[in-house]
């Protein structure tokens, strides 16, 4: 039981269990995820992202047109599929996409979309959900652990500082657990354009 002065009663306290870990974070995992893509979608729409999909799809069109192959979405076993000719082609409508500085412009600008409405989503998603209702409940509780009467706090019983919990938040949650990986994950495409486009 969480107490408002910041003590928790030595008998009521106990380790919770991890079916209640576990439903508390995926409580709080949907609502992470339903504010990242609202706030995704907002951003992606201010920042023309259906735009630049449809100038990528041109740029995809016409270098398919001009070599008669198909480039956009194929797999590694239908590449394997295709003759020797349409594998050249298939090179060469790459290399000369990959040459042309609309196309790669078009395709980091996605990608940059991509990262900065996630990043920026996932953010506020955290911010609400991590730091601002525990610091309303006063007790490290987010909706999901407040829903399954769980709390963050020191093994010592102490209630977690405000500043703790804006680090735990902020930098363990988002930064490490969020924002790197999805750097990682998206980065290499971005950089391997902007690479091949300055050699």
């Amino acid at each position: 039981e969480c107490i408002g002065k910041g003590m928790f009663k030595m008998s009521d306290f106990f380790k919770a269990s991890p079916i209640k870990r576990i439903a508390a974070y995926l409580i709080d995992l949907i609502l992470l995820l339903a504010i990242t893509a609202g706030i995704a979608v907002g951003i992606g729409s201010a920042m023309d992202y259906s735009g630049q999909m449809d100038a990528l799809k041109a740029h995809y069109d016409r270098y398919e047109q001009k070599y008669g192959i198909e480039l956009d979405g194929i797999t590694q076993e239908e590449y394997q599929a295709l003759s020797q000719k349409e594998k050249d082609n298939y090179e060469k409508a790459y290399a000369e996409m990959d040459a042309d500085d609309e196309a790669r412009y078009t395709l980091n600008m996605i990608v940059f979309i991509r990262l900065v409405a996630l990043g920026v989503g996932s953010l506020v998603g955290y911010l609400i959900l991590e730091v601002m209702l525990p610091l309303i409940f006063k007790n490290g509780q987010s909706l999901g652990k407040k829903a399954l009467g769980l709390c963050v706090m020191h093994k010592d019983h102490v209630r977690v500082g405000v500043m703790q919990v804006i680090l735990r938040a902020i930098v363990g949650k988002y930064f490490v657990g969020t924002l790197i990986p999805l750097a990682l994950l998206m980065l290499p495409n971005f950089s391997i354009w902007i690479i091949s486009g300055s050699t």
